[in-house]
Formats: C-alpha cells, sequence, structure tokens
C-alpha cells in the first residue's frame, strides 16, 4: 500500500536514434539535462491518476468514480516496504493479465502526467483525443493514437505525449520496441495535425513507458523515455481554450460540476460562494472545499476522517489563473495577464503544489 511518505522513480532519457533505429541498442543520452528522479506522495499520484482518467470527458460523473476508484485499486499494487515505487509480488499472482495491465496503465498514466508537469515542464495537460474533438469537431482521428496533448511554460509551444506502462519479468523486456512505437504514434498526430491544420505547431514528441519493477527484483523501476525535438516554426497557439479544458478536470475532481460546465461551454465562471484564501510563496490561493467523493480520507473537517491517515486536505487554485480562465474566450481580451502559466511544484509535509496553480494544504482548518 502507498498511503503515507513519498516514492521515486528514475528517470532514464534515451537518444532518439538508438529508439528509432532498426536492431540498434537503446542508448542512454548522456548530455540530458532532465531530473534523475521524480518523488510521489499518496495525494500528488491521487490527483494525477484521476485528472489523467476525466481528461478523456472532463465533466462527466462516471469518469470520475474512475479516477476515484483508481486510486484505491492501486492501493493493493504497491509495496509499502520499498523507496522506489515497486510493484507487490502477491497483486501480480493475483491479478490475472488484463486485469493487472489495466492496473499498470492507470498507474503509468498517472505518473507520466507529473513528469509532463514537473519534469518536463510542460504543466497544461490534454487528452489527446478529446483536444481533436474540441478543436475540429469535423475530423476524426484515425489509428491508435497519443495519449496527451500538453503545453509548456512558454504558452505557445505544445508537445505530444504517448504513455506506456507495463511490469516485465526481466529488465527492460520489450522497452526498446514499445519505445519505438510510442515515437511512431506520435509522428503520426504530428501530420495529422498539420494536415488538417490545427492552430498549434508541436515542438516535441514523448514517448516515455513506466516500467514497474516488483518487490523481489534487483532492478528498479523507472521512466524511460525519448524525445526529438522538431524545427516546427510556432504558429498561434488557443492558449485560453486549452486552460479552460486543462481546469475543467480540476473542478470536476472536486465536485465542482457546474464550474466545469462552464468551462467547458465557454461560459462565465459564476463563483457565488464565499471562499476563502491563502497566500503561500507570494501568491494567493482560492480554496475550495471537496464536494465530492474524491479521496475520502483526506476530506477536511474530519467528516470522513481515516483511521490510517492524520492528515484533513484542503484544495486551492491560484487567483491569478482563475482570474485567467473566469472569462469567456470570446472575452479573453479583458484579460490583462498573459503570461504562460508555470508554479515551481513544491511537495513537503505543508502543502502540494503542482505546475499548473493546483494546490493542497494539509491540516488546514
Amino acid at each position: 500500500m502507498f498511503l503515507t511518505g513519498k516514492k521515486e522513480i528514475n528517470i532514464i532519457e534515451y537518444t532518439c536514434t538508438s529508439a528509432r533505429k532498426t536492431r540498434a541498442r537503446l542508448k542512454i543520452d548522456t548530455s540530458s539535462t532532465v531530473s534523475k528522479k521524480i518523488e510521489l506522495t499518496p495525494l500528488r499520484l491521487a490527483v494525477a491518476m484521476a485528472r489523467t482518467i476525466l481528461s478523456a470527458k472532463p465533466n462527466d460523473i462516471e469518469y470520475l468514480f474512475q479516477g476515484i476508484s483508481a486510486y484505491f485499486n492501486i492501493q493493493i499494487l504497491i509495496d509499502s516496504s520499498k523507496k522506489n515505487l515497486r510493484i507487490k509480488n502477491e497483486s501480480i499472482e493475483k491479478y490475472r493479465d488484463f486485469s493487472l495491465s489495466s492496473r499498470i496503465g492507470e498507474l503509468a498514466q498517472g505518473i507520466n502526467y507529473l513528469f509532463a508537469q514537473e519534469i518536463l515542464k510542460y504543466p497544461i495537460v490534454l487528452d489527446f483525443q478529446n483536444y481533436i474533438k474540441t478543436f475540429k469537431p469535423s475530423v476524426s482521428y484515425c489509428g491508435e493514437s497519443p495519449d496527451f496533448i500538453i503545453c509548456g511554460k512558454e504558452s505557445n509551444k505544445i508537445a505530444i505525449l504517448e504513455s506506456k506502462g507495463s511490469c516485465p519479468s526481466k529488465i527492460n523486456f520489450k522497452l526498446k520496441s514499445t519505445i519505438k512505437y510510442g515515437l511512431e504514434q506520435c509522428k503520426s498526430a504530428e501530420n495529422f495535425i498539420k494536415k488538417h491544420t490545427f492552430p498549434v505547431s508541436v515542438q516535441n514528441s514523448y514517448a516515455s513507458g513506466v516500467w514497474f519493477s516488483s518487490s523481489s527484483k534487483s532492478w528498479e523501476s523507472a521512466i524511460h523515455f525519448s524525445d526529438p525535438s522538431n524545427d516546427n516554426e510556432i504558429d498561434t497557439l488557443d492558449y485560453h481554450k486549452m486552460l479552460r479544458i486543462h481546469y475543467s478536470t480540476w473542478f470536476t475532481m472536486l465536485g465542482y460540476i457546474k464550474l466545469a460546465n462552464e468551462l467547458l461551454s465557454d461560459s462565465t465562471i459564476e463563483i457565488v460562494e464565499p471562499y476563502k484564501s491563502e497566500i503561500y510563496e507570494g501568491n494567493t490561493y482560492i480554496l475550495f472545499e471537496s464536494n465530492s467523493l474524491f479521496y475520502p480520507v483526506f476530506k477536511p473537517d474530519g467528516v470522513a476522517k481515516s483511521n490510517f491517515l492524520e492528515k484533513n486536505v484542503i484544495f486551492g487554485l491560484a487567483e491569478r489563473v482563475l482570474k485567467l480562465i473566469q472569462s469567456p474566450h470570446s472575452q479573453n481580451s479583458l484579460n490583462e495577464d498573459t503570461s504562460p502559466i508555470f508554479f515551481e511544484p513544491i511537495s513537503n509535509d505543508d502543502v502540494e503544489l503542482f505546475a499548473d496553480g493546483t494546490i493542497a494544504f494539509y491540516n488546514h482548518y
């Protein structure tokens, strides 16, 4: 189980040439500047898994329940005794292949969500198919699509991210072929975007595979990825609309379906309750008490206080972000603050601050 503390996963980048070339061994990119590890807390992982699932249908309550159940499902998967995030041997033996693969895939997507935000510095994460349906409903993508469209610190740049996950019996089993296929998926998606003249240029394409080790293995779990940069000219990006889609999953996760619908329907967000605010590290955050079943062991005021967790949590959103997304797209010119969104992630005993300006305060009364 993974109910307290932190887990970590190694990060390894490979050269694009070695990943794409047939019969070549994967070659670690020695010039890589990314961090060598990513740390995860139970709450960060819960949020990431819920939001990846909701990204496909941001205001669908059934997807919210799926996101909630995914977090509890993985509790029986994770070995509590290892610092490196491992899958318990008993879980591998218990689940049928299809069921285990589904849970591993959900866990990998949540980890890759945080990888995109915190390591790659792309705080805005959208489901690829939902992006296509939203911006060009008259066209449909054929074939196996990548998982995410992600938007970076520079608001006119996007990337494509394909997420893979596996718990193999041997170290790096089928890793090279999986990354190679992921890069091919990204390239097909990039060609589709060019062909149908979406208001965006793809600057990077990431194929990322989370290969989980198990309790008894001598090797460690790691995120393995490759990144072929592009030289595309940068077009105008509908950044504001992407923001409203991205943050709709946050409001749905917390049970504010009305606000999520207002974001998705390009309406003004109507905040009628007198919400509290909190200043942290020089930024003001508007606080939202959760109205959903999301992570009930963390609900404030002790309503569902857990026997195994002592922390209560209240969630928030940076005031700057709220002001930016509050107006409809048609009125976006009224927003003076058009600088791209990025908050340096923080994870400690007091807060979980995500790169997109969403936040959770621990023990906040």
